[in-house]
């Protein structure tokens, strides 16, 4: 049975309360039996990290560049404090989950991004940020699928040469929606929500109050694919509320 992939925002695992939501969400898919994988972002975390260490935030058009102290404290949030805090949440509530990083089994192999290229005509590096690739390798992830693990994976991916890469979470988990050829994949942030139960199939019915946001695309497809009609969703939300868009 084809897994279902759901990306969490960062801000949704900060706070106590809605970190009980998000996991008793997950125990009760889990408990159904359906496949599942969860990818997770951290932005705020990062921001505050970054300023706590007087590093400053640099971005273009919303997209974050990663210089080497950067990348230093995205993998040490994302993978220290999000993912572990996440796991030991979902162990307590009697999830077999696993946290993992793109690095662990090369799931989240993927390829320097290309300078952007801003909509006045300049070419910016983004720096140590990653592209994920179509030749990464899902073995490990359909491994602990098929033995009834959850797969909790912080979207850092490793190039070829070894070097760790930031990769935005929404494409890290459309990447691997597409590599496992999810029946569905969920992208849940900045929402003021309760997970309230489990429905047909295994997904998620919210409970939504004002402002909140749901993305959901059929995963079945290429994996640019995913990508883009992600990123066009997100650009049309965003132009909506007048925001810009963060990592």
């Amino acid at each position: 049975m084809a897994p279902l992939v759901l990306k969490i925002g960062g801000e949704l695992l900060e706070d106590p309360s809605r970190l009980e939501d998000v996991v008793a969400a997950v125990a009760k898919i889990a408990s159904s039996g359906v496949g599942l994988v969860v990818a997770h972002g951290g932005g705020r975390e990062i921001d505050a990290a970054l300023k706590a260490a007087g590093i400053e935030k640099r971005q273009v058009e919303g997209l974050r560049i990663t210089d080497e102290r950067t990348l230093g404290v995205v993998v040490a949030v994302l993978v220290g404090t999000v993912n572990t805090r996440l796991v030991a949440a979902l162990t307590a509530a009697e999830v077999a989950a696993v946290g993992l990083t793109g690095v662990d089994g090369g799931c989240g192999l993927a390829e320097a991004a290309p300078p952007h290229r801003t909509v006045d005509g300049r070419s910016v590096d983004l720096g140590r940020v990653g592209v994920p690739s179509e030749q990464a390798d899902m073995r490990l992830l359909t491994t602990l699928l098929r033995n009834g693990f959850v797969p909790v994976v912080a979207s850092i991916g490793v190039g070829r040469d070894g070097r760790l890469l930031n990769v935005n979470a929404d494409t890290f988990a459309g990447h691997l929606a597409a590599r496992l050829g999810a029946r569905r994949l969920d992208v849940f942030e900045k929402m003021d929500l309760a997970f309230h139960r489990r429905v047909r199939q295994g997904y998620l019915e919210i409970a939504r109050e004002e402002k909140r946001r749901m993305v959901v695309l059929d995963a079945a497809q290429p994996a640019e694919r995913v990508h883009q009609e992600m990123k066009k969703a997100a650009a049309e939300l965003l132009r909506q509320r007048g925001l810009a868009r963060g990592v």
